[in-house]
């Protein structure tokens, strides 16, 4: 760096008011320079160039993540409002006036009301508030506005958290709240601007100073008992997820879906593939097309498990169902508070899931003792429509005949499906009016739901009682994190036949046709030549393993920060010995817990900042040193531009050198420039500086 270029960069016009010396080279906005003073008035081009572009950037940053989310015309109107402000910016077209402005914020709300029939909720108020931010864009004339802006800009970054608070997303979002910190020190100098890097980093070393405060309120702020808010209503409105009725085609369009329903820890060996059945819903009512589930009753009979128990973790993402999915069958005096063991075996409880909820059971095989099973439920079971899918009924009543028992008429339902052509397939085709038939005689092309429901409609016929259980099954096991990851496109449908004296019995009429679904997976059962969704085909092992990875992280991140519920906060206290802590003592350690932090920051940056000074000082100690070996002795009542005015007077040919050191000196000892870069580029000009007696001819 030479002397000019340091003259150009602290040739700062407040700076050189009171250096009273000779003028460097007028500021400019290249390269990082300091900037001139804004011109002032309404309709003055403010603010500088570099300043409005980076803001423009940003606020496009910021609103990025909302443009799937938002109508495709507000999502262009946004891009064409910054575009407009960027060109006014450069001069190439005027700001609106007053009334334009009003024309457009009326146009585009009456289109967002159109859009959502509503301006309230979640999604109509981020469309609203998006408009609203970018019309604000077109009145920025003023430091007042550019602050206004920037503060719109973070809250506009809490939004994004009513959509997605995934690991991704905060990164995203932490990076947006760097940019807009590094707006707010660039605004805040009216009269000059820092180059961008030294803002960069101020930036970043202010949020890194709120890190510590930001973790002891992460930790001690006081947790309640369910979210801080409700969400609204239109916030599950995208959610996929299963429904309590199954039609023809319900369950193999959720198959195409890879968002994760829950995630599954073992405490022990993980279970083959033909246990992990997890149970959701049990429907027992049927219309002639549509599966319902009826009324559920908690189970009040004593239970006796058999067999081998096992324990595990479930990490349940928020589906807006009162429904809690477990592995069969589960053992209710290990169920979560506030959940119930049904009579169908299905685990409930008495709110939605609207966060994500993390919960340990354990799980048998089986269980015995007097399962009261009551008449009313077995009719239930075996219960059909009147009329419709006749051949379906003779179908079931000539294979009754044919057996001699209830096992062999089931047996030979199963062979049907194994040894006649019938293709398990994605893309089944449309069924109408007498779905069953059309299924087993005509299309023979169907989906678990298919399957399972045909299968208990052939039981009904034949006087058996049946009832169909829709859950997951399967999962892809994460080796890195040791969890099972079971998506929605392992959501799958089962039927349960009732046999006297073994109660209800699971019986998958899926694993007739395709065996492999329940072996491998959906992917492998699918037929050949049949277009894969993209998350179901086979990645290369660096994907795979990628892929992996960036769940484990995510997972630990669902797990310790979204999931550090009122729950692990007492057990956190408890295991550090401090016992059930109540509100009050929990505010008196925040207090105490801020109030530290603060104490050890303000400590280091005072520690810090006398040792910059210090420095600074016996760099400029050195420079008068030298001076005065040639005569030019700094008196103890004479100030740094003084002493550089009189020297510069003795010695012209020192003059460049003088102003410049004197420069750096008064600006990082009296100025707000602390940058350990500059303070080494005194020493270097310092270290230079070695004048001879006299001056050169």
């Amino acid at each position: 760096m030479g002397v000019n270029n340091l003259l150009m960069i602290f040739g700062l016009p407040q700076l050189n008011a009171h250096l009273a010396l000779s003028p460097g080279p007028s500021p400019t906005s290249g390269r990082g320079e300091l900037l001139s003073p804004p011109p002032c008035g309404r309709n003055a081009a403010w603010p500088p160039l570099p300043l409005l572009t980076g803001l423009l950037a940003t606020m496009a940053l910021v609103i990025a993540p909302h443009a799937t989310r938002l109508p495709v015309w507000l999502t262009g109107f946004a891009a064409g409002i910054i575009a407009w402000r960027y060109l006014a910016g450069r001069g190439k077209l005027p700001l609106p006036n007053k009334w334009l402005l009003l024309a457009l914020a009326m146009v585009a709300t009456l289109g967002i009301l159109l859009q959502y029939h509503t301006l309230f909720g979640r999604d109509a108020g981020v469309a609203l508030f998006t408009l609203m931010v970018s019309l604000k864009l077109l009145e920025l004339k003023s430091e007042r506005d550019a602050w206004l802006i920037v503060f719109l800009g973070y809250f506009f970054v809490i939004t994004h958290f009513l959509y997605s608070q995934n690991l991704f997303i905060a990164a995203y979002l932490f990076l947006i709240a760097w940019l807009l910190t590094t707006l707010l020190i660039a605004f805040s100098q009216p009269r000059a601007h820092l180059p961008w890097p030294v803002q960069f980093k101020l930036s970043a070393k202010l949020l890194l100073q709120a890190v510590p405060v930001m973790l002891v309120l992460f930790v001690l702020f006081p947790r309640v008992a369910g979210p801080l808010w409700g969400m609204p209503q239109d916030a599950f409105a995208g959610m996929t997820g299963l429904s309590d009725t199954m039609s023809p085609g319900a369950i193999s369009r959720l198959a195409q879906s890879d968002a994760v329903a829950f995630r599954i820890e073992f405490t022990g060996p993980l279970p083959p593939p033909t246990q992990r059945y997890f149970r959701v819903l049990v429907l027992d009512r049927f219309d002639g097309r549509t599966w319902y589930a009826s009324k559920t009753q908690a189970m009040r009979d004593s239970l006796t498990a058999q067999g081998q128990g096992v324990r595990y973790n479930i990490t349940l993402e928020p589906h807006d169902k009162p429904w809690l999915p477990v592995m069969d069958y589960a053992d209710p005096t290990t169920l979560p508070v506030g959940s119930q063991l049904n009579y169908d075996f299905s685990v409930t409880q008495k709110d939605t899931v609207q966060q994500r909820k993390r919960y340990s059971v354990t799980s048998y095989a089986a269980f015995g003792g007097s399962l009261s099973t009551e008449v009313e439920e077995l009719t239930r079971a075996k219960r059909l429509p009147v009329a419709g899918n006749s051949r379906a009924r003779a179908l079931a009543e000539k294979v009754a005949r044919e057996s001699r028992n209830q096992e062999e008429f089931v047996n030979k339902i199963l062979s049907r499906y194994h040894d006649e052509p019938y293709v398990y397939t994605l893309n089944p085709p449309r069924l109408m009016g007498d779905s069953v038939d059309e299924f087993l005689f005509d299309t023979r092309r169907g989906f678990c739901e298919h399957y399972a429901g045909s299968f208990a409609f052939l039981m009904r016929a034949a006087g058996i009682p049946a009832r169909i259980v829709t859950g997951y099954q399967g999962g892809e096991f994460n080796q890195l994190g040791n969890y099972l990851i079971v998506r929605q496109a392992d959501a799958h449908a089962w039927t349960e036949v009732w046999f006297a004296g073994r109660g209800w019995v699971r019986i998958d009429p899926t694993a007739a046709v395709a065996a492999s679904r329940i072996e491998q997976g959906l992917a492998s059962a699918l037929p050949a030549g049949e277009a894969l969704p993209f998350f179901l085909r086979e990645p290369s092992p660096w994907m795979r393993q990628l892929k992996f990875s960036w769940d484990t992280l995510n997972n630990r991140w669902n797990q310790w920060v979204l999931g550090y519920d009122q729950e692990r906060q007492v057990s956190l206290f408890a295991r550090l010995g401090f016992g059930i802590v109540s509100w009050r003592e929990l505010g008196m350690y925040l207090l105490v817990g801020v109030g530290s932090v603060i104490a050890v920051l303000a400590l280091f940056t005072l520690r810090g900042r006398r040792g910059y000074a210090g420095k600074v000082e016996r760099a400029y100690a050195t420079f008068c040193a030298r001076l005065a070996r040639i005569g030019i002795t700094r008196a103890r009542n004479e100030g740094p531009l003084d002493f550089a005015a009189r020297a510069k007077a003795l010695r012209p040919d020192l003059a460049s050198r003088i102003e410049a050191i004197t420069r750096l000196y008064v600006a990082l000892r009296y100025g707000a420039y602390t940058q350990s870069g500059w303070v080494q580029e005194m020493a270097k000009l310092i270290a230079r500086f070695r004048p001879r007696k006299s001056a050169s001819p």
